[in-house]
């Protein structure tokens, strides 16, 4: 019993994601095209500003991915929960392990360098640690919740936006 109830919130906000909030989505998830880190130009952010910018214990994370951001095939846009993270997608049915290489492949693809993937956890859970130009990290949480499974992202704050 104690399984359901945090499936069943997750999916209430899908739901109330899914009926629109009026916020614009990510772009889609699999396509024809490469999923990476697009090179199109970003909306400006001035020098030494904080703006869509969130302090973490993990550190200074952007408030979303760039557009292009590799998104698993499948995954549908979640909720941020209760931690702060850039983004948030979940997927039913999808084994943690394979979202986890999935993942490391695509960022690899888009020219991070792969500082390591750990897991299985207890928890059936993997950790992705990746980094880009001098002072970019990201971070990418997979983990399962009962029929789903969670993809969590932080985008640190020294990353391009475009």
């Amino acid at each position: 019993m104690s399984r359901r109830r945090p499936v069943l919130v997750l999916l209430a906000g899908l739901l109330a994601a899914a009926c629109g909030s009026g916020a614009t989505s990510p772009a889609p998830a699999g396509g024809s095209s490469t999923p990476g880190v697009s090179a199109a130009a970003s909306e400006p952010v001035a020098a030494g500003t904080t703006a869509d910018q969130t302090e973490t214990e993990w550190g200074t994370i952007w408030d979303a991915v760039p557009n292009g951001f590799p998104a698993y095939p499948g995954s549908m846009a979640a909720e941020v929960g209760a931690d702060p993270a850039s983004e948030v997608r979940v997927i039913e049915g999808a084994e943690a392990a394979a979202i986890a290489s999935w993942m490391d492949e695509r960022l690899r693809a888009a020219a991070f360098r792969s500082d390591g993937l750990s897991g299985p956890f207890e928890d059936g859970s993997y950790v992705l640690d990746a980094s880009g130009e001098v002072g970019c990290r990201v971070q990418v949480r997979v983990a399962p919740t009962g029929g789903l499974t969670t993809i969590t992202v932080l985008y640190g704050a020294a990353c391009p936006r475009s």
